[in-house]
């Protein structure tokens, strides 16, 4: 399986535990869809390809589809976003999933072939990285 497999996969899962909390525990806060969200998830799907595939899939058209697909259609379809965020979702999504697949793939060409800290290491400090400059772009805008 690929990336974008594992992608819709992981967002069919969160939306479905969230459609579940919310049924048995309504008044539960949970955190809402943003883009630590779309980075979580995109660079959990980085590293499970990472982990199960011994190749890396390379369509950056792929990678930008099924995530503007993924995190715009998926929540919609379970009630977690009105239509206007799901369109927001659907831009971010896809250039946030394709933005993160290609620094991710480029940083699994330079690891060690066989190991699984390593990928696991790299997709934290890429999420660390991308909170701080998600911090960075919110503090000036």
């Amino acid at each position: 399986m690929n990336r974008n497999t594992f992608l819709m996969i992981l967002v069919g899962l969160a939306c479905l535990a969230r459609l579940l909390v919310k049924t048995f525990v309504p008044d539960l806060i949970l955190p809402g869809l943003d883009v630590a969200f779309v980075c979580a998830l995109s660079l959990a799907a980085c590293l499970l390809e990472a982990w199960f595939s011994r190749k890396e899939s390379g369509c950056p058209v792929c990678d930008f589809v099924y995530g503007a697909l993924a995190f715009g259609v998926l929540p919609l379809a379970c009630g977690w976003s009105d239509p206007t965020l799901a369109a927001v979702l659907a831009a971010v999504g896809g250039v946030g999933h394709l933005v993160l697949s290609f620094l991710f793939g480029s940083l699994r060409q330079r690891l060690k072939p066989g190991s699984l800290v390593a990928p696991a290491a790299a997709a934290f400090l890429l999420f660390l990285a991308f909170q701080g400059f998600t911090g960075f772009i919110g503090f000036y805008l």
